[in-house]
């Protein structure tokens, strides 16, 4: 029997149907819709729906398959990119890489995700990262710098074993944001053997500077000592009331030009400038461009002398010359100064003038563009070569400074102080 609370089988508006299988569902309702228009027309209205819901339905399937096939292609060509990529924060920590990068590492993507890319920067470089990331944190414009990477020691991580070969890279960044979060793109080249190429035509500059300075000293200042000599004994020849002056002055101007010859040459080849010889070396460059030039070249130095190689040396002995050179001939100064600032870690060599000054093209104290001089493009490879943070400040009417801040690392006076100690702990020779 049916429970009290339904209304006899007689008074429903459709015959009870019996549920074979769901298919029958719609077969139910159109039976029962000949007797409400009211259910004929929900029909039509679910029927609608339902092939909207499965046009939509075949749509996001589509739509879904696209966006894996270019999820794919996107992972194919992030992985055969021919240099390497990566996504960093501004503290430096990788969130994402390819497999090129992995690869020019040495080790698995999986490995490299977490960790801080500090790890695999030489530390010559360390504060050229550093200068980097705030450069992107602060201006958040792209920017470039070049630096050594290699795989760090399993044993002591974050330091780079001796034995491991570097790799020179270029880091192209561009920071970006991804729902609100900054992140940075990182192009990393592998630009190794342009580095080499470039060593080689700076050695060859270098080589190329020696021969002439050579020929200055030794030929060209020779010949004009030569000329002066056979000038000095003619005038001896002549008659004593013959007026002389002009010959004098001839023989006066000649001496003059000997001079500034050899000037030239030793200021075109200063002194190899390694260890505390740096400030000797400095001191000496200011004094000849002040003789060479008749400008008011001034030296100061204050701490510790550094202790640096021969390379690097003679590096900031470059970039200063020709700092002091665009400074008497481009910017007219009446006044250069050279500063040092030096400790047993760090050196800072600023050189200032109070010339006219001029318009940076890229503003500001980031380094040159290449619209700019070549001299400053040189100045700022070289400063790239021994890991030196290179900045340049000029305004028109107000001078200008170019300043060069660079580590000495601390591995070389650890090895100084092990072959010291290995020199006291050897016994005397028979000589001593």
């Amino acid at each position: 029997m049916p429970p009290s609370h339904l209304p006899p089988a007689n008074k429903f508006p459709f015959k009870k149907p019996r549920f074979s299988r769901p298919d029958n569902f719609w077969d139910i309702w159109s039976r029962g819709a000949k007797e409400s228009p009211l259910l004929l027309q929900a029909l039509r209205d679910l029927e609608l729906h339902r092939t909207e819901l499965l046009s939509q339905n075949d749509e996001l399937r589509k739509t879904l398959y696209r966006l894996e096939a270019s999820r794919e292609r996107f992972a194919r060509l992030y992985n055969a990119a021919p240099v390497g990529y990566l996504t960093l924060n501004f503290d430096g920590e990788i969130l994402e890489a390819n497999q090129p990068f992995a690869q020019l590492i040495g080790l698995q993507v999986q490995n490299l995700v977490g960790s801080r890319l500090q790890r695999f920067v030489g530390p010559q470089h360390q504060d050229t990262l550093h200068f980097h990331l705030q450069s992107l944190r602060t201006s958040l414009n792209p920017a470039s710098c070049r630096l050594e990477i290699a795989k760090p020691s399993p044993r002591r991580p974050g330091r780079i074993p001796r034995s491991q070969k570097t790799i020179c890279v270029q880091l192209d960044s561009r920071p970006f944001s991804t729902a609100n979060v900054p992140q940075i793109l990182v192009a990393v080249i592998d630009v190794t053997e342009c580095e080499t190429l470039q060593r080689e035509i700076l050695q060859t500059s270098e080589l190329e500077r020696l021969r002439v300075a050579s020929e200055l000293h030794d030929g060209i200042s020779q010949e004009i000592v030569g000329i002066e000599l056979l000038l000095h004994s003619a005038l001896q020849t002549l008659p004593e009331n013959l007026d002389t002056s002009r010959f004098t002055a001839v023989l006066e101007e000649i001496r003059n030009t000997a001079e500034h010859a050899r000037q030239l040459a030793h200021f075109t080849s200063p002194a190899v400038a390694s260890g505390p010889s740096v400030t000797d070396a400095l001191e000496k460059l200011a004094d000849r461009a002040q003789r060479l030039y008749g400008t008011a070249c001034l030296f100061s130095s204050e701490g510790s002398s550094p202790s640096l190689d021969g390379d690097t040396g003679n590096q900031l002995l470059r970039m200063v010359q020709e700092a002091v050179c665009n400074a008497v001939k481009h910017s007219r100064a009446s006044q250069i100064q050279i500063s040092l600032s030096q400790s047993k870690t760090h050196v800072r060599l600023t050189v200032s003038d109070d010339g006219c000054g001029f318009q940076r093209s890229a503003g500001g104290s980031e380094p040159p563009c290449k619209s700019e001089g070549l001299g400053l493009r040189i100045m700022q490879h070289r400063a790239s070569l021994i890991g030196a943070r290179f900045t340049l400040h000029s305004e028109p009417g107000r001078g200008t400074v170019v300043s060069f801040s660079l580590n000495c690392p601390l591995k070389k006076r650890l090895s100084s102080k092990k072959k010291n100690a290995g020199r006291i702990n050897r016994p005397a020779s028979s000589n001593s």
